[in-house]
């Protein structure tokens, strides 16, 4: 009988099959070399987003099989959907794109946030650059000083943030319901945009990651009230699950589960798995490098390493969340609705602004349903004398429509 003697060495094996001999060749390492690295941000310029997706793109490739040139490319819009949208739908499937999205990309998900068009589940998280501390923050001269300040206080404070599926959105909302006296105003890109509109009084607050916002904190000389997290400058801060109510308390910890990766990195789908497992290494390696630490130093910026894998485990975690939160948490986060009734006085903009009862309202071409006599209508058909009766809710400080039953 044939004795076979199989020889195995790294890479190397041949295979007696039928008498003949297979010797396949190993499957060489991904390489980025002759490519461009492009590290989406899910912001303007400024802020934390940007600087650590900034930070990433200087010295993650350093790590990259190929050592390949590297670009960052900002892409702000409601509140990182665009950018997460980007990722899912239309960026490269070869590693060669990766983008800091926010850290309410799950929530948003989960939630049905308007626009959302990704899939979490199928993105592939890269790892984080450090786990954020959610702090809520107003003018120094302010006589707010704390969360339990806040409770008894007989104005209103204003918040900036930036869209609906943002966290700057969703941390101001859960103090809302829970019956602090604030209000959110949307529509700012980042950190820097937010900080100016309490700058010029537009708005007495804003909220954000302690790591984005201590350098404004300390310039600024603005009065940290509440927080979220554990970052050390905050001790002696309230905690907010401590002093809300229980049923606010259970609601801001399902919110917060994402500010354990408080900058996530994300691949698009359909990676290859030496593709990920490249990427994840090189970002490792990269958070330990000297001179993004001494970068991160000098910025007065935190870093603190969160892996793929452990990210991916939190956002099961959200997405498999029971549906009773999400729809409490849903319910609490959607806009108050205005009810309208009477006969249209005014129509301008094609249909685009109605006065009815009143009020003035906005006709979105997407998000508001119109109905003419039981049918459905476009804005354009909307006619002054309609007798109609319109549901609404404030978007960007302006009432919107959301339904409009009208009949001629």
């Amino acid at each position: 009988m044939l004795k076979q003697s199989i020889n195995l060495s790294v890479g190397f094996a041949i295979v007696m099959i039928s008498g003949a001999i297979i010797a396949p060749v190993a499957t060489a390492e991904p390489t980025w070399k002759g490519k461009t690295f492009n590290l989406i941000i899910r912001s303007n310029p400024g802020g934390g987003y940007d600087f650590y997706g900034r930070l990433m793109a200087r010295h993650m490739p350093k790590y990259l099989p190929g050592k390949p040139k590297s670009i960052a490319t900002n892409m702000s819009g409601a509140g990182g959907i665009v950018a997460a949208n980007y990722m899912m739908n239309r960026a490269k499937r070869d590693g060669s794109a990766i983008a800091i999205l926010t850290r309410g990309v799950t929530l948003a998900q989960k939630m049905g946030e308007p626009g959302v068009k990704y899939d979490v589940a199928k993105l592939h998280p890269i790892g984080s650059t450090t786990a954020a501390t959610w702090v809520w923050v107003v003018k120094g001269n302010h006589p707010v000083k704390s969360l339990t300040d806040l409770r008894s206080y007989k104005g209103t404070i204003k918040f900036s943030g930036t869209g609906r599926g943002s966290a700057s959105y969703q941390r101001v909302k859960l103090l809302e319901v829970d019956g602090y006296p604030v209000r959110v105003i949307t529509g700012y890109d980042g950190s820097e945009e937010k900080a100016l509109a309490v700058a010029r009084g537009d708005v007495q607050a804003t909220s954000g990651s302690y790591e984005s916002l201590r350098r404004i904190i300390n310039d600024m000389k603005l009065t940290v009230i509440g927080r979220m997290g554990n970052h050390p400058d905050t001790k002696g801060v309230e905690q907010a699950t401590e002093v809300m109510t229980k049923k606010g308390a259970a609601l801001a910890a399902f919110a917060a589960a994402q500010d354990l990766a408080g900058r996530p990195f994300f691949g698009p789908p359909a990676l290859k798995t030496d593709v990920l497992k490249a990427l994840r290494v090189s970002f490792r390696k990269a958070l330990k490098d000297k001179d993004l630490l001494r970068e991160a130093k000098k910025a007065r910026r935190s870093i603190g390493f969160t892996s793929g894998e452990d990210m991916k485990k939190i956002y099961a975690q959200i997405l498999n969340a029971p549906q009773s939160v999400v729809t409490d948490f849903k319910g609490l986060m959607a806009a108050p609705v205005t009810k309208i009734k009477g006969k249209i006085v005014s129509v301008k903009r094609g249909g685009r602004v109605l006065k009815v009862g009143g009020k003035k309202v906005a006709v979105s071409k997407s998000r508001s349903k119109v109905k003419i006599n039981g049918s459905k209508g476009k804005r354009k058909a909307l006619k002054v004398g309609m007798s109609c009766k319109i549901s609404a809710a404030k978007r960007k400080g302006r009432l919107e429509a959301k339904l409009i039953e009208c009949k001629s």
